[in-house]
């Protein structure tokens, strides 16, 4: 599959891989090879990190190109090392209780 399909699989709660199978969805994780870039809340909020030049978090050309790819259809973009915001915090840590 082409890779700026992927994200909107990710979007959509569907699986699909690329042709490479470096950048896949099991519809709720996005990931680049095997770190996951994106994820989804338990509230079906889309969350991308920041893997790129721009936010100091570079790991490879590829991983930043396909954070960019999926920026459009993520609801909120963090820095990998930022804890959630207070509201995405609460989701994940009401439902543990």
């Amino acid at each position: 599959m082409k890779l700026d399909l992927i994200p909107k699989f990710w979007r959509n709660n569907a699986p699909a891989k690329s042709y490479t199978d470096n950048y896949w969805t099991d519809g709720y994780n996005l990931y680049s090879y095997k770190l996951p870039i994106g994820i989804t809340t338990e509230a079906g909020r889309k969350i991308l990190y920041n893997y790129t030049v721009s936010a100091d978090n570079f790991i490879s050309a590829t991983t930043s190109r396909h954070v960019n790819l999926a920026a459009f259809y993520a609801d909120e973009k963090l820095h990998p090392g930022e804890p959630m915001c207070s509201n995405l915090l609460h989701a994940v840590t009401d439902h543990d209780l």
